[in-house]
């Protein structure tokens, strides 16, 4: 079992690889924070460990706003210039964009391309596919949180690093690398 926002990330890109994909690119909302270096961190050491070639991830700052031109202009580049088969986004708001971007361009997920989101977010279900996603354990997370604080606050326990379980809920929106498509991309 994985635990912890690197774990995540691993297990999110292990499950491409084992789908048969080589080309797999990473969406992240801005390696400045820590929770989306640790997912980027367990994406790089997934895709190390499979011997495969770092793509430069894509950094969308914005998070919740809407997708813009910028966006869409850099997506485009992305899929140009390394035609990946897979993107591992690090949040599932990222995810549903990219479910978006990919239904303007015409591609069809997961038939040309598969994606796994990150957090587990109740309505993921409801797009178009229903999206593969990291599940975290939020109220696990907020209890433990909870602790911790009022651990610091009495000084009963010193401050800990915690890293609760995460689950890799398979849906839709990956499959099977296309042999057809791979053939063209290489």
């Amino acid at each position: 079992m994985a635990t912890g926002m690197v774990g995540g990330g691993i297990i999110a890109t292990e499950h491409l690889i084992e789908l048969g994909h080589r080309k797999i690119a990473h969406i992240s909302n801005g390696l400045d924070y820590a929770f989306s270096k640790k997912r980027y961190e367990g994406y790089c050491l997934a895709i190390q460990s499979a011997g495969l070639e770092m793509i430069k991830p894509i950094v969308w700052n914005h998070g919740y706003q809407l997708p813009d031109d910028n966006d869409r202009k850099e997506i485009e580049k992305l899929l140009e210039q390394h035609q990946p088969t897979a993107i591992f986004c690090g949040s599932d708001i990222l995810a549903m964009k990219t479910i978006q971007y990919m239904a303007q361009l015409g591609i069809k997920i997961p038939e040309e391309l598969s994606l796994v989101g990150y957090a587990g977010l109740n309505y993921t279900i409801m797009s178009t596919p229903p999206l593969t996603t990291v599940r975290q354990p939020f109220v696990d997370m907020g209890e433990k949180a909870a602790e911790v604080l009022i651990g610091e606050i009495t000084r009963e326990v010193p401050f800990q690093d915690v890293k609760l379980p995460v689950e890799l809920v398979v849906r839709r929106s990956t499959a099977a690398v296309n042999k057809l498509l791979l053939k063209i991309v290489s």
